[in-house]
């Protein structure tokens, strides 16, 4: 499938779990959150959940989107506005999968992009986003949650339902759902398991919208970023580069919902992990803090940590 390979690529933090002033910009990470660096006394809020800003830029022409939209309206509105991140150019916004930690924010987010031209800024998703879901831990089950339809039907806003890969912004951008579930290690949740209602039955949710956005680095290679990685972070490295035909992985940036995953689990992906030799990989929100530590001993000068507030650019080669 065709992705056409851009001059840079901008992420930009807006919600996640984690958010610190102490950490210090280097390479291509920025932190705008650092007190210090910045000279402000406030500094970006932490909240569960995960919201990105991406800005593609081929030539002249820059693309901007949002990737979810973090837990709480809030954390969302008071962190754009502490960024002044220019969410008024928003041209899509895309949904990893329906888990309120990803599309919690969505009415504030709505609120915030504006298109210019009057047009409805469309939300991408895929149809299982709208499941009827809850979460169990051993005997215990947690609250029920979907995603409103209400909120998406937006006058804002316009519904577009993606099934499997395909090219946005201008080709600019993939977004990937329907991940097929091929590592085996990956197969089983680990930290509880996701249910969905199907008529009068609960049934076992392997979270098929789960979804990841891919762009291509012209000369570098692929910057993929997921949400939660559900469909596990190996099972979405390889579709992305067997949908894009880049091999070369620059960097990987976001959920890899390996918390609670056993040590077999976390070494296995990082063994597999290093056959790709990601230049960056940057967890965020639900990856867990022994996966992240396993990251860092293994991408001693690729590992960042995410924070609210930080910015990572990569560009192509002069």
């Amino acid at each position: 499938m065709a992705l056409e390979p851009v001059d840079r690529v901008r992420l930009t933090s807006l919600a996640g779990d984690f958010a610190t002033c102490t950490e210090r910009s280097r390479g291509p990470v920025r932190r705008r959150g650092n007190m210090f660096e910045t000279r402000r006394r406030t500094a970006p809020l932490g909240a569960h959940g995960l919201s990105v800003l991406v800005e593609v830029t081929r030539g002249r022409e820059t693309t901007t989107a949002l990737f979810d939209c973090g837990l709480r309206d809030d954390v969302l509105r008071d962190n754009v506005r502490y960024l002044g991140a220019p969410l008024d150019k928003t041209q899509a916004i895309f949904l990893s999968h329906g888990h309120p930690d990803h599309y919690g924010g969505l009415s504030a987010a709505l609120s915030l992009v504006g298109r210019r031209d009057g047009r409805k800024i469309p939300i991408v998703l895929h149809e299982a986003a709208f499941r009827e879901r809850c979460w169990t831990w051993k005997d215990l089950r947690g609250g029920r949650y979907r995603l409103p339809r209400a909120v998406v039907r937006s006058p804002r806003a316009s519904v577009a339902i993606q099934s499997g890969p395909a090219v946005f912004l201008s080709g600019m951008a993939m977004f990937l759902t329907d991940i097929p579930r091929r590592t085996r290690y990956e197969l089983r949740r680990p930290g509880g398991q996701v249910l969905y209602r199907d008529g009068r039955r609960w049934r076992n949710d392997t979270t098929p919208d789960d979804g990841a956005l891919v762009m291509h680095v012209r000369g570098r290679g692929l910057v993929i970023l997921t949400g939660c990685g559900h469909a596990g972070l190996i099972n979405t490295v390889r579709e992305a580069v067997a949908q894009t035909g880049v091999s070369s992985v620059l960097s990987l940036v976001g959920g890899f919902h390996l918390c609670h995953a056993p040590a077999r689990r976390i070494a296995a992906t990082i063994r597999d992990l290093k056959a790709f030799a990601p230049r960056w990989v940057i967890p965020s929100h639900c990856s867990g803090l022994e996966f992240e530590a396993a990251l860092r001993n293994a991408f001693p000068r690729g590992f960042a940590l995410d924070s609210v507030g930080t910015e990572y650019t990569w560009d192509a080669p002069s």
